[in-house]
């Protein structure tokens, strides 16, 4: 798997990096008790298939096995979470999608899915304030 660094790419149609994942939607959700009280509330994710996650400067496109790439535009990501073994974002017009790395580390990639996304919208004279419970983002002074 080649790996580059957000600074120094040659090529501007080259990902920033790659990974196996198996991707599934939110579908619902289960709420997470404790002797009768409620802690909080779970997702329920459908696996969707397995396919090659790639990270743009602008864009994440996953490439399904025997399917057709799906593109989704930064401008179109309004959240982002880590969890053990995988990254939930949150898309407009469609909702929860869930990552799961099959050989690579979700910290790396919420790492270089922050720093991709900070860099997006400084392009656009905005800082991003927060990442949870969604992207929030503010003019640059």
């Amino acid at each position: 798997m080649a790996e580059e660094s957000l600074g120094e790419r040659t090529e501007a149609s080259a990902p920033i990096h790659q990974a196996q994942v198996s991707l599934g939607r939110a579908e619902g959700q289960d709420t997470v008790r404790f002797k009768g009280h409620v802690l909080g509330f779970s997702e329920r994710i459908k696996q969707e298939g397995e396919g090659l996650l790639r990270l743009y400067s602008d864009r994440l496109i996953w490439c399904a096995k025997g399917g057709d790439p799906v593109d989704w535009p930064f401008d179109v990501i309004r959240a982002i979470q880590i969890s053990s073994r995988a990254i939930q974002v949150r898309f407009l017009r469609c909702g929860l999608r869930q990552f799961e790395f099959l050989e690579d580390s979700p910290k790396r990639w919420e790492d270089l899915f922050r720093l991709a996304l900070q860099r997006f919208y400084a392009a656009r004279g905005e800082i991003i304030v927060e990442f949870q419970p969604q992207i929030v983002t503010e003019s640059l002074p």
